[in-house]
């Protein structure tokens, strides 16, 4: 089986780019409370029927937002610790 070499090129950072500063990009905030910005998905509750046990029940969705479209999961959690 023939194998490929990626070879990787490093740059120099050029001089003057400004320091970062978290607080300037606001967008990027913890909507959910769950450690993952904004901008990478939300977390988002809803009651529906949970196929298991036939009651309503809270799903736990984790959506995402790429080229104009909504992706998600969602899952009903088991809340007996078991």
């Amino acid at each position: 089986m023939p194998t490929t070499t990626l070879v990787i090129t490093i740059a120099e950072i050029p001089a003057g780019i400004p320091n970062y500063g978290r607080s300037e990009w606001n967008h990027w905030t913890d909507e959910g409370g769950d450690c993952q910005d904004a901008r990478q998905g939300v977390w988002v509750n809803h009651e529906d029927v949970n196929p298991a046990t036939g009651e309503i029940e809270d799903k736990h969705f984790w959506l995402v937002e790429h080229d104009g479209l909504v992706f998600g999961s969602g899952c009903h959690h088991d809340e007996s610790g078991d």
